[in-house]
């Protein structure tokens, strides 16, 4: 069993099977398993080995790297190998905790909330969002190791009711929160072993010029208007939209770069910024860091889209359509007046198709150019189609 001071260098590196032990904490380490496709250098997780009263050695998991990292993962070594020799085992201690009948479902959400996802999630919110809305109401009030698969059979169910995505995402959700739960032997078990609920089929839905016209001549004021008209102009995705920051945006080159975390592809997306673009962005106030802020808050980007599409939806009409619709409805346009599949696809900051695969990985050239052109020659079929001889 190989000995010396733990570092993240020599624990990413190292192969299994095997274990590496901690010299800095005697009895920390963390094993590292049999390399699989999954797993090329073999799944690694902390552990400690200790005694109790002179008896056998025994071993408790206290989750995997990279999710725990190593500073907090010797934290909760040494804080568990405390314990040991207090004559506490750290098992006996785990059991308790997951059968005591006030360590319920509400508790183990803040936790998890806390604990991982706002360290691991810019978009932590919305899964704070979905557990209240949708989790706590259910499950709240019960004891975490009380939830069965009927339960999560039947919130499954309720949730198809709700919506396809709804369902998809949180199942995801409350199946990583369990797993995250039993890594850390909050529970012993989780619930959610059953298959996922089906995928969202694929929407072809695109507006008509119709259709168009009517949304763009009942759009409200900001922020939700101007928003819904950068979707138009921009092609780009309504959360990356919504969540703009006036630090991604050179007014003198005309660009918006929208960074790789932010990004569905994970790389950085220049977006060039037509002039009607232009015109929308230096006509909005600058309440804060975000392009769009809340209501409520100018800390935060907009997020009230339920209700605002709702009142645009009776303004102009149009009923049955969904704003990512309109990122599909512009790639339709780009398609009709000529632009090539290759340069629509940069537009969208895609990787797929003839930008995607090995050519993905080779080719490097941004198109920003080809782009603008695109936007522009884009953002003037809008104007024709609307009867507008000026800007949008």
């Amino acid at each position: 069993m190989p000995s010396s001071a733990l570092t993240d260098i020599k624990i990413s590196s190292s192969a299994g099977p095997c274990e590496l032990w901690d010299t800095r904490l005697p009895g920390f380490g963390v094993r590292v398993g049999t390399p699989s496709a999954r797993t090329p250098k073999g799944k690694k997780t902390w552990q400690i080995m200790y005694r109790l009263a002179g008896r056998k050695k025994h071993r408790y998991k206290l989750g995997t790297y990279p999710t725990i990292k190593l500073a907090e993962a010797r934290e909760e070594a040494r804080r568990l190998l405390a314990q040991v020799q207090r004559g506490i085992d750290p098992k006996h201690e785990a059991v308790q905790a997951a059968e005591d009948e006030e360590y319920t479902v509400e508790r183990l959400a803040s936790e998890y909330l806390e604990r991982d996802a706002k360290r691991r999630n810019r978009r932590w919110r919305d899964k704070e969002n979905q557990l209240n809305f949708y989790v706590l109401p259910r499950w709240g009030k019960r004891p975490a190791t009380t939830i069965t698969i009927k339960d999560v059979i039947k919130l499954n169910d309720e949730m198809q009711l709700v919506g396809a995505a709804t369902a998809r995402n949180v199942y995801a959700l409350v199946r990583h929160m369990f797993g995250w739960a039993v890594e850390r032997q909050l529970v012993q078990e989780t619930p959610c072993t059953v298959k996922s609920p089906p995928p969202l089929r694929s929407r072809e839905r695109t507006l008509n010029v119709g259709e168009v016209k009517a949304i763009m001549s009942a759009l409200p004021g900001y922020p939700f208007g101007p928003l819904v008209k950068l979707l138009f102009l921009t092609a780009q995705r309504r959360t990356n939209v919504s969540e703009m920051k006036w630090a991604d945006i050179d007014l003198e080159k005309r660009e918006w770069i929208i960074p790789g975390d932010d990004h569905k592809s994970k790389r950085e997306h220049l977006v060039p910024l037509s002039e009607a673009a232009m015109e929308v962005l230096n006509g909005l106030p600058r309440a804060g860091e975000f392009v769009f802020s809340g209501r409520v808050t100018a800390d935060r980007p907009f997020s009230g889209f339920s209700k605002a599409k709702t009142r645009l939806d009776a303004a102009s009409g149009v009923d049955d359509w969904r704003l990512h619709d309109i990122r599909r409805t512009v790639a339709t346009m780009m398609q009709e007046i000529g632009i090539a599949p290759h340069v629509i696809e940069a537009v969208e900051g895609r990787i797929s198709g003839s930008l995607g695969g090995v050519a993905g990985v080779y080719q490097r050239y941004g198109y920003d150019r080809e782009k603008r052109e695109a936007l522009e020659a884009l953002n003037g079929h809008l104007m024709k189609l609307l009867g507008t001889t000026g800007k949008t």
